[in-house]
């Protein structure tokens, strides 16, 4: 055992260039081909066996003749925000790499119905042909790399487990049954993040229909609201409209993930309706293409540089609607609803000056 390990520690320090390098490379590699293959994860990181790990495998599995028969030297972790994206990820994997089937482990199907955590699907790769003759990819064409899939919550079980520092199998049978109840607990939280997420699916398929048929009666909620912001044919001809105006690029699909905010605020002004929010931005249409003449011009020429977000459109609409009130008081209340990080002095005119381009516009 003595000579085998040497020998292969001297096989690994000959390598561990090679290893390092070959660790980024998989790295970026896995980040571009989920990018493009329109996958989101939590996260993909990748790593290469630390010596003294490499020791202790190789002592408490009395296996390995040489460096060649250790398979997760190079390993890549990637982390999914759902249990079923699991799946989705092994296809791009299968397709894109060479696997060891020998070696690989779906822990899915194997393990113990209380190993939560480790319900994760190993994958022991090595690059294809038509990477390997590739210059950047030549050298690592003999390398066996691991390539971890688990969802994020499988994945917090498996570090919470490695911290405590046992094994749920190895313990007491009272301390088993915590595991195993947390096992179940978070499987079915597993189980119920996709719901959720099959169900805001379903939701934005059916905004997506309302929008196309034009009725409008939907009450706005997040889903549709974001739905709407992204596939309004109005918003798109607002937003044209706007850019050929000023010079401002409106950017689509960069709706931030706080809407709740925008959304407070419509229902504020008492828009609760895809048609109603329809129905105020055509009334009120010209005001809103010309809002932005009220912000200073240093304001103005750097949003001409960077863009601004189309929603900015019906936050637009939610102010003209409260000027239009012409109430101190409704405005004020306004500001604490919208959380507006504006000075107080500024506060006195911010709507006064919607009120005095509105009279503007009129004559």
């Amino acid at each position: 055992m003595g000579i085998v390990m040497n020998e292969i520690l001297t096989s690994y320090d000959t390598n561990k260039d090679t290893y390092d390098s070959y660790a980024l490379s998989l790295k970026s590699l896995l980040n571009t081909l989920i990018r493009d293959g329109g996958y989101s994860i939590h996260s993909l990181d990748a790593r290469v066996k630390t010596r003294d790990s490499l020791a202790d495998k190789i002592l408490s599995k009395a296996k390995y003749n040489c460096i060649e028969d250790i398979t997760d030297i190079v390993g890549a972790r990637i982390i999914t925000h759902y249990s079923d994206d699991v799946d989705q990820l092994a296809k791009l994997i299968e397709s894109e790499f060479v696997i060891d089937r020998e070696n690989s482990i779906d822990k899915r199907v194997t393990l113990e119905p209380d190993r939560f955590g480790y319900l994760s699907l190993h994958y022991v790769v090595s690059l294809n042909k038509n990477r390997t003759i590739l210059k950047e990819y030549a050298s690592y064409k003999d390398i066996k790399a691991e390539i971890q899939i688990r969802s994020i919550l499988q994945h917090a079980w498996a570090e919470i487990e490695h911290d405590i520092g046992y094994k749920s199998n190895g313990l007491p049978n009272e301390i088993k049954r915590y595991f195993s109840r947390l096992a179940g607990l978070l499987e079915i939280a597993d189980d119920e993040f996709i719901k959720i997420k099959e169900s805001i699916n379903a939701r934005k398929e059916e905004i997506a229909n309302v929008l196309k048929s034009g009725k409008g009666e939907d009450t706005l909620d997040l889903v549709s609201l974001r739905e709407y912001i992204d596939k309004s044919k109005l918003l798109d001809e607002l937003a044209l409209e706007f850019t050929s105006m000023h010079a401002i690029p409106l950017l689509k699909g960069k709706t931030p993930k706080e809407l709740d905010s925008l959304l407070n605020n419509l229902n504020f002004v008492g828009i609760n309706s895809i048609k109603q929010l329809e129905h105020a931005l055509i009334k009120h249409r010209e005001l809103i293409l010309n809002r932005i003449k009220v912000f200073p011009t240093e304001a103005i020429e750097n949003f001409r540089l960077s863009g601004i977000p189309r929603q900015v459109l019906i936050s637009y609409l939610t102010q003209i609607l409260v000027a239009m009130r012409n109430s101190r008081d409704f405005e004020n209340s306004f500001y604490k609803t919208a959380k507006f990080n504006i000075r107080d002095e500024r506060k006195i005119s911010f709507f006064e000056d919607i009120r005095k381009l509105a009279a503007n516009i009129k004559k």
